[in-house]
């Protein structure tokens, strides 16, 4: 079941409080229309109603979705018993080697699990992928605090499906775009025969990121052809 509470914030602007409806857990198989509400960025914003400061407020919250078999926890840390009674009541009829735990520590970054586990893929395999694509990016099209994103694909008639991504940093966000079958699957099937069986991670809470891909490609024999990624 989703769960959550009102509490009080304060607008860093400003300084007036207001109420605020802070989601501890979301169950978008029970509560669909809460899914949207997180791609949209709706249920983490505060508006104040004073002097119209908008901004996202930060907060620990549990992810589920039953159908895809995915639970995503935004937090500094896995969640603790009170927190997770969403899991072991979900998990009761269901082996936890079924389901994919995964811990973020940003919307974005919950928002891109979202979308990567909607459009079937392992999002080991995409934090891979994400990591080569940054190196071949030219040096002055990214910055330091630059962040990559999957957004999506997208599929136009009979042209071959693009990879969409975009990158995010303080100066703003611009878009990128890669052959999905003649980069992404070419490289997901060379980095996949690599990763860690279902069984072995079943029941675990990982922080799948840029420093597990890093981990990964230096601890794995396999060496990614990652000649023309952004072409």
């Amino acid at each position: 079941m989703s769960r959550s509470e009102e509490t009080t914030v304060e607008c860093p602007k400003c300084t007036s409080e207001q109420s605020f409806t802070h989601w501890q857990s979301v169950n978008v198989t029970l509560d669909p229309d809460l899914k949207e509400k997180i791609l949209d960025r709706t249920l983490v914003t505060f508006t104040c109603e004073n002097c119209g400061y908008v901004a996202e407020v930060y907060h620990p919250l549990l992810y589920h979705d039953m159908e895809q078999r995915l639970m995503v926890f935004l937090g500094d840390e896995a969640p603790d018993a009170s927190t997770s009674e969403d899991v072991s009541g979900s998990l009761a009829s269901s082996s936890e080697a079924e389901y994919t735990f995964r811990l973020v520590s940003s919307s974005n970054e919950l928002i891109e699990k979202i979308l990567i586990r909607d459009a079937g893929l392992d999002d080991r395999v995409v934090e891979v992928f994400k990591l080569l694509l940054l190196e071949q990016l030219d040096e002055s099209s990214k910055e330091d605090d630059a962040e990559l994103f999957f957004s999506g694909i997208v599929r136009e008639g009979d042209a071959e499906a693009e990879m969409d991504f975009e990158l995010m940093s303080d100066s703003g966000t611009t878009g990128l775009s890669v052959p999905f079958e003649d980069t992404f699957r070419k490289v997901e099937a060379e980095v996949c025969h690599g990763l860690p069986t279902a069984e072995c991670q079943g029941g675990k809470w990982i922080r799948v990121d840029e420093e597990y891909a890093l981990d990964f490609l230096e601890s794995d024999d396999s060496d990614p052809d990652t000649d023309n990624l952004g072409d």
